[in-house]
């Protein structure tokens, strides 16, 4: 049975899709014209989902196998790039579905309900970790930051052990990685044939190759500290 804080977060996000769709309407000349801009906004958004997705496969998994392993506090991983991947990784679905379907000026409405909505649950999650770990917590909460990465995580965390796919497969969250990109295109296409009339085929094309760059990427790459090593090759 899916959990009230889940129907909660479903209720609002949707609440906030429905509101947005609402203003399109009311206001169309608001909406993006531009048809080049169209296709590049449908790229992006595709490629955050996937992004979105494969974070939250990774912290959740990097968490469950921390968690099986022992009871000290999880910072490395995707938690050496922000403290709560797992939000992170639903903000990028969710800005991910508003590039291409709606104004891009909607991607604020979205992005300051999921900010109150947040919030709240992850200053009590802090708040549990801060009384659970104490000093640790502290120091950990002075390196990494709450939500956005600094330039400096960039730098320093390496892609690999963010997205490592040894955690990546271990729980439920690997079906977003399947199911948030196809409703996406089903959305998009369901809106370039009633809206515009035609279906771009420049973002289809765009994200197949991004989608073969990754399953190449998944299926040849194999992380060992900062190295890339092809199977067969030392």
């Amino acid at each position: 049975m899916t959990k009230p804080r889940v129907q909660l977060d479903a209720l609002v996000i949707g609440s906030c899709m429905i509101l947005t769709a609402l203003l399109v309407l009311i206001f169309p000349y608001l909406y993006n014209d531009s048809a080049f801009l169209r296709d590049v906004f449908a790229v992006v958004g595709f490629v955050l989902i996937i992004l979105g997705a494969l974070l939250r496969m990774s912290a959740r998994g990097y968490k469950k196998f921390s968690s099986n392993q022992s009871c000290s506090l999880v910072i490395d991983g995707p938690y050496k790039f922000v403290r709560n991947p797992m939000y992170l990784g639903t903000f990028l679905i969710g800005v991910g579905f508003m590039c291409p379907l709606f104004p891009l000026w909607t991607i604020a409405i979205f992005s300051t309900v999921f900010y109150f909505r947040f919030i709240i649950q992850i200053k009590k999650e802090e708040a549990t970790l801060l009384e659970n770990f104490g000093q640790a917590y502290r120091d950990y909460c002075s390196r990494v930051r709450v939500f956005i990465p600094t330039l400096k995580s960039f730098t320093d965390v390496n892609f690999n052990e963010v997205f490592s796919r040894k955690h990546l497969w271990s729980t439920k969250e690997k079906y977003g990685l399947f199911c948030w990109p196809i409703l996406n295109l089903a959305f998009w296409f369901l809106q370039q044939h009633l809206f515009w009339r035609k279906v771009s085929i420049i973002p289809v094309v765009a994200d197949a190759v991004f989608v073969m760059v990754l399953i190449f990427w998944m299926m040849t790459s194999i992380s060992e500290g900062n190295r890339w090593i092809i199977p067969g090759k030392s």
